[in-house]
């Protein structure tokens, strides 16, 4: 059963069930960040690609002992938890839990050590180990508590997705504005949909979302023209990438090609 080891296994496993999924959530978490870090990198493609992959394989080993923790030791606590994996794998899982999540550690401080190798200046690495310690963190409060402090919880999670490759490649003193431009294009949406679930009770502001297909729309809209007003190019074009998949998203709901699970009522404990 060394599959549960391979990072992305678990989250392919209980989260990306379909294609369309798997698909999605490459469009969403893996290009954007990527060319986020590349525009702000000083160092050539190769070599930006091999510490790109070897960040993720290290933030997603870690990661995805959250997913575990929530699916395998959380939902013991819960009257009616949600179940995303087959009964074998739950077993497996549920009898060698520590064991798992031990060679996850194993296996992210193995990885984190190479980029101590890689990368020159190891602050940027030991920033790098400060998020995956945050992510970690809060992955775990995630999992803990039961009411509105999982909308900051949630919002945390989704940041960290998106800024961690950026600390290996930047001092400090250059981060806000790719931090900033990172937050915006989706961590931020994510986190005003997921805060507008019936479990928040928020049900003013709820109405206020109105339907999440076309929100997503007049939240691109508005932000390609606060880009467009700033002449910010990178974000200009990334924003337009993120409106155009979300708009065709819409159109694949409408023409019921695809059926998408209603954010407002299903529980998904993932940031």
């Amino acid at each position: 059963m060394y599959k549960y080891y391979v990072p992305f296994y678990y989250l392919i496993l209980s989260r990306l069930k379909s294609n369309i999924d798997r698909v999605s959530w490459i469009i969403i978490f893996i290009i954007p960040p990527f060319i986020i870090g590349f525009s702000y990198s000083k160092i050539d493609f190769s070599e930006y690609i091999f510490i790109f992959i070897l960040a993720n394989l290290a933030f997603y080993s870690l990661y995805e002992i959250g997913y575990l923790e929530n699916d395998i030791q959380t939902t013991k606590k819960e009257k009616n938890p949600t179940i995303r994996i087959k009964d074998e794998d739950y077993n497996y899982l549920n009898t060698n839990y520590f064991k798992v999540i031990s060679i996850k550690y194993i296996m992210t401080l193995f990885l984190v050590t190479l980029l101590f190798f890689i990368i020159e200046d190891n602050l940027m690495v030991v920033a790098f180990i400060f998020i995956l310690f945050v992510s970690r963190i809060f992955f775990y409060l995630h999992n803990f508590f039961r009411n509105r402090v999982n909308i900051l919880t949630f919002f945390i999670l989704a940041v960290t997705k998106y800024i961690m490759i950026l600390f290996l490649l930047m001092p400090f003193n250059e981060l806000f504005v790719p931090i900033l431009l990172s937050i915006l294009i989706f961590p931020l949406l994510r986190t005003i949909e997921h805060s507008s679930r019936k479990k928040y009770n928020l049900i003013k502001y709820s109405k206020i979302i109105g339907n999440h297909d076309l929100f997503r729309l007049k939240y691109y809209i508005f932000l390609i023209i606060v880009s467009l007003f700033f002449g910010n190019k990178l974000m200009s074009i990334i924003l337009g990438y993120f409106f155009f998949f979300r708009l065709f998203s819409y159109l694949l709901i409408r023409k019921k090609i695809y059926k998408r699970d209603d954010l407002k009522t299903k529980d998904i404990r993932e940031g």
